[in-house]
C-alpha cells in the first residue's frame, strides 16, 4: 500500500491487529500502535497539503482495545496496563476537546476495554496453544500465574479509576462481567504459582494486586471479590457463583 501511496485506514490497521493477537506477536502490535500515534502527532501539526503524503491513522477505541488485549494474552501484563492508562489519558483529552473522530468515541466509556483484556487473560489461562482446538493444551502453573497477576492488576485498576484525577471522566469501573471474568482466571494452581513465585520472577508477575498477597486461602480472596462487588452495588448472577464454587474447587468445604 504504502509503494502505490494508499493509506490505510483505522479498520486495515485495526485487522492487522487482529492478525498479531491470533500469532501472539504482541512487540508487532505495539509498534504499529506507536506508529500510528506518531503518525497521528505529525498530521495534526502539517498543513493540508501535507497531509495528502501516505499516513497512517490515528488509533481508535478498538485499536487500543486489540492491542491491550494482545500484551494481556502474551504475559505482558505491565505493557497492558502502560497502554490502558495511555488510552484513558487520551480519551480524557479528546472528550475535553470535543473531538470525537478519534479515540474521543469512548464517549466516557472504557470499560469494554478493560473486559476485553481480562477474557484475554481469562482465555489464555486455559491454554498455550495457537493450534486447531484438538491440539490445545492446558497452561503451565507459572503461566497461568502471569495470567491471574494481570488480570488482578487490570480489576484493581478499574476499583480505583472513581479515585483517578487523571481518568477524565472517564469511566472504567468494574461491572458484573468484570469481576466474573476474574473469578475465571482464579484457580488454587494460578493462586498458588502467585504465592509461591521465586523473587527472579516477580518483575514478570509485575505488581499483583494487594487481595492475592493479602490472603492465604483461594476462598479468603474469592470472599473479598464477592463482598467488593456487595460493596460497589454490582450485581452477582448465576455466572459469578458458578466461578466463585469452581475457583474453591480444591475444598469441598470452602465451595459451600
Amino acid at each position: 500500500m504504502k509503494k502505490h501511496m494508499i493509506s490505510p485506514d483505522v479498520v486495515t490497521c485495526s485487522t492487522l491487529m487482529t492478525t498479531f493477537d491470533k500469532g501472539r506477536n504482541w512487540k508487532a502490535a505495539v509498534t504499529v500502535l506507536n506508529a500510528m500515534q506518531q503518525a497521528a502527532s505529525i498530521s495534526s501539526s502539517q498543513n493540508t497539503t501535507e497531509n495528502k503524503k501516505w499516513s497512517l491513522p490515528s488509533p481508535n477505541t478498538y485499536t487500543y482495545s486489540l492491542v491491550i488485549s494482545t500484551c494481556a494474552r502474551c504475559q505482558q501484563g505491565q505493557m497492558a496496563l502502560t497502554l490502558l492508562n495511555q488510552m484513558t489519558e487520551t480519551a480524557a483529552s479528546s472528550m475535553l476537546e470535543g473531538n470525537a473522530n478519534d479515540i474521543g468515541e469512548l464517549g466516557g466509556n472504557a470499560v469494554w476495554v478493560y473486559n476485553a483484556a481480562l477474557l484475554a487473560c481469562a482465555e489464555s489461562s486455559k491454554t498455550t496453544s495457537i493450534n486447531p482446538p484438538s491440539s490445545i493444551r492446558y497452561s503451565k502453573p507459572k503461566n497461568k500465574g502471569v495470567h491471574l497477576a494481570t488480570a488482578f492488576d487490570i480489576l484493581e485498576k478499574m476499583e480505583n479509576n472513581d479515585n483517578d484525577e487523571n481518568n477524565g471522566g472517564v469511566n472504567a469501573s468494574p461491572d458484573t462481567v468484570s469481576y466474573n471474568t476474574v473469578l475465571s482466571v482464579l484457580d488454587e494452581s494460578s493462586f498458588t504459582a502467585v504465592k509461591e513465585s521465586p523473587s527472579s520472577e516477580k518483575k514478570q508477575l509485575g505488581n499483583p494486586s494487594r487481595r492475592l498477597f493479602q490472603h492465604d486461602r483461594i476462598v479468603d480472596v474469592v470472599m473479598d471479590i464477592l463482598d467488593s462487588m456487595e460493596a460497589r452495588g454490582v450485581p452477582r448472577d448465576s455466572i459469578t457463583y458458578y466461578n466463585a464454587i469452581l475457583a474453591c474447587k480444591s475444598s469441598c468445604e470452602d465451595a459451600l
